[in-house]
């Protein structure tokens, strides 16, 4: 890698740029885009909404690198755990951990798309297994688009 792998990460995640690509990439692989209808503008409030998959995919690498390393864990197991994540070659206990990860950021961003949306269910014992699937595949699109875009 030619500088540091979170550093690399950190850059991505402050970029708006990456932003507004990422969420209009996490709009498209929810449930095969079909609710996407066109690329968001920087200014487009579904750009928040969309991105809280990033940072919940970052974060679960780095949970899952951290369970896996120990609590200073090497950018080669937050690499391992990105490609984990994208292959979906994660066990039991750490497909569940970045579920939750998906999981939370999900419920936090549903106020902002309806309030009404509060009303559903959210917590992460009660959820349907298909709400549970689309989790895997948010985890699975933004561990894939973080690593093409790192080097």
């Amino acid at each position: 890698m030619s500088k540091n792998l979170f550093a690399q990460v950190s850059a991505l995640l402050s970029s708006q740029a990456i932003a507004v690509e990422a969420a209009n990439a996490f709009d498209r692989a929810y449930e095969g885009g079909k609710y996407h209808e066109k690329d968001f503008e920087s200014d487009s409030p579904n750009v928040p909404i969309n991105l809280a998959g990033l940072y919940a995919t970052t974060n679960a690498a780095f949970a899952l690198a951290t369970l896996r390393d120990g609590d200073d864990p090497s950018e080669e197991a937050f690499l391992t755990a990105l490609e984990d994540m994208k292959s979906r070659r994660l066990v039991d206990e750490e497909r569940t951990v970045a579920m939750l990860f998906a999981n939370a950021t999900w419920a936090a961003g549903q106020w902002f798309r309806a309030p009404k949306r509060v009303e559903r269910i959210v917590f992460f014992p009660l959820l349907p297994e298909a709400e549970k699937i689309k989790d895997v595949d948010q985890f699975a699109a933004g561990a894939q688009f973080l690593l093409e875009r790192i080097s």
